[in-house]
C-alpha cells in the first residue's frame, strides 16, 4: 500500500476503516493476554506432566510478569522507531510477529517454550499498542476526534481483558493432548494466532502509510512540558490497578469468604464499569480540554475506593468499593492517554511508548506489592490502605499539574 502524502489527508471513511483496524489490533492483543490468566496453570501442568515437580502458581505468576515486563521494556523503543519510519511498518511487524509467536508455540514443548512464548509475545505486542495510539493522533482532524478514538482503543483493551478470562476458563478442555495425555499437541494459542492473522490482514488493507513527519506537522516541533508528570500519574493508576486486582482475588476469598462466582462477578463488574466510564468521559458533550479538571477528583475517588475495600467486611460494601475504583480508573486511563498524546508534540510514538511502559511497570509493581503484603503477617487490607495513601499523593500532584496542562503558553494546540 503506497504511502499517502500529508497534502492528501484521508477522507472520513478511510479514517474510520483505519480506526477499526487499530481497535481490532488492540482487542486481539488484550484478549490473548486475558486468555493467559486462567489458562496458564493447566497449561503448565500439562507441559510438565511426568517431569520433576514445579510450583504452578509461581510459574503462572512469573509467566504473566514476563509478558508485562517485555511489553513495558520494548514499547518505548518501538514507539520511537515509529516516529522515524512511520506507523504502518511497525504495526505490520508487530502484529505479524505476534501471530507468528502464537503459531510457533501453539504446541509448546515444555516450560522453557512457554517462557519464550510470553517473552516474544510481549515484545511484539509492544510494537502495536503505543503505535496504534500514535497513528490515531496522526490521523486526528480535530482534538475531539483524537480524544474519542483514543478512548475507543482503551475500551477495546478493557473488552479484551473482560472476554479473555471468560474464554480462558473454558480453554483447558481445548488443550489437545496425545493418547497418553503427556504431550500438548495444540493449545488455544492457535485460535488466538488465527485472530491475529485476520487483524494483520485488516492492518495491511486499512492502516495508512502516513509519513513519519505527519505528527510533527500537526502537533508542533517536539515534546511539550508536562509529559513526565503524566507518565508518573499513569504509573500510579496502573500500580493501583495491580494492587486492586490481586486484592479482589485474594482478600475476597481469604478474608471475606467470597466464592469464585462472587469474585468473578466483581472482576466482570469492575471491567464493565471501567468500560462505561471510558465511553462517557469523551462523549460529544464533554470538551476534551476540560478533562484536565477530572484528574485530581478521580484520583481522590480512586483512593476512597481502595480504602473502603481494605475495610470492607461484607460483599455489598466490597462491591461499592469496586464500583468507586472502576469508575474513577475508567476516567483516568483515557484522560491520561489523551493528555500524553496532546502534549507529545512530534514524538507521539516515543511518548506513548513510554506511557505503555509506565503502565506495564506500574501494574507489575502493584501486583508485586500486593503479593508481598498478602504473603506477610500484615492485616489483609494493608496493601489497599498503602495503595490508597499513595494514590492520595498522586491526587495532590494531579491538582498541581492541572494548572500546567491548562496553561496555553505551555502547549500550542
Amino acid at each position: 500500500m503506497a504511502a499517502r502524502s500529508p497534502s492528501r489527508p484521508l477522507d472520513r471513511s478511510a479514517r474510520n476503516r483505519a480506526v477499526v483496524s487499530l481497535i481490532a489490533a488492540t482487542f486481539a492483543i488484550s484478549i490473548t493476554f486475558g486468555l493467559n490468566m486462567p489458562l496458564l496453570p493447566p497449561l503448565i501442568a500439562a507441559v510438565t506432566a511426568g517431569g520433576e515437580a514445579v510450583s504452578i502458581p509461581l510459574h503462572a505468576g512469573l509467566l504473566a510478569a514476563v509478558f508485562t515486563f517485555a511489553l513495558g521494556a520494548a514499547a518505548p523503543v518501538w514507539g520511537a522507531w515509529s516516529d522515524r519510519v512511520g506507523r504502518r511498518p511497525l504495526l505490520l511487524i508487530g502484529m505479524g510477529g505476534f501471530a507468528a509467536t502464537l503459531l510457533v508455540f501453539a504446541a509448546p514443548a515444555g516450560l522453557p517454550a512457554l517462557y519464550a512464548e510470553q517473552l516474544l509475545a510481549g515484545v511484539t505486542a509492544a510494537a502495536v499498542m503505543p503505535v496504534a495510539s500514535a497513528l490515531v493522533a496522526d490521523l486526528a482532524p480535530d482534538d475531539h476526534w483524537r480524544a474519542s478514538r483514543l478512548a475507543w482503543l482503551n475500551m477495546a483493551l478493557v473488552a479484551g481483558f473482560v472476554l479473555g478470562p471468560v474464554a480462558g476458563t473454558m480453554a483447558d478442555r481445548l488443550l489437545l493432548r496425545d493418547v497418553a495425555g503427556q504431550t500438548v499437541l495444540v493449545t488455544p494459542f492457535l485460535a488466538a494466532a488465527v485472530l491475529a492473522l485476520l487483524v494483520l490482514a485488516m492492518l495491511w488493507r486499512w492502516a495508512p502509510g502516513t509519513p513519519s513527519d505527519l505528527s510533527a506537522r500537526r502537533a508542533g516541533p517536539g515534546p511539550q512540558v508536562g509529559v513526565r508528570a503524566l507518565l508518573a500519574l499513569t504509573f500510579m493508576v496502573s500500580l493501583s490497578i495491580g494492587v486492586f486486582e490481586v486484592s479482589i482475588a485474594i482478600r475476597g476469598g481469604r478474608t471475606l469468604g467470597l466464592g469464585s462466582g462472587q469474585v468473578g462477578a466483581l472482576f466482570v463488574g469492575c471491567s464493565l464499569l471501567m468500560f462505561a466510564a471510558q465511553a462517557a468521559v469523551f462523549s460529544p458533550r464533554v470538551q476534551p480540554r476540560g478533562t484536565a479538571e477530572l484528574l485530581g477528583p478521580a484520583f481522590v475517588v480512586l483512593a476512597i475506593g481502595m480504602a473502603v475495600a481494605g475495610f470492607a467486611t461484607s460483599f455489598p460494601l466490597y462491591a461499592v468499593a469496586v464500583a468507586l475504583f472502576a469508575v474513577s480508573g475508567g476516567v483516568l486511563v483515557p484522560v491520561l492517554a489523551y493528555w500524553v498524546s496532546r502534549r507529545a508534540g512530534g514524538a507521539q510514538g516515543r511518548q506513548l511508548g513510554r506511557q505503555t511502559a509506565a503502565a506495564g511497570l506500574g501494574q507489575a509493581a502493584g501486583s508485586t506489592l500486593a503479593g508481598v503484603f498478602f504473603a506477610s503477617a500484615a492485616p489483609s487490607g494493608a496493601a489497599l490502605w498503602l495503595g490508597a495513601a499513595l494514590v492520595l499523593g498522586a491526587a495532590l500532584f494531579a491538582f498541581v499539574q492541572r494548572r500546567t496542562l491548562l496553561d496555553p503558553a505551555a502547549h500550542r494546540a
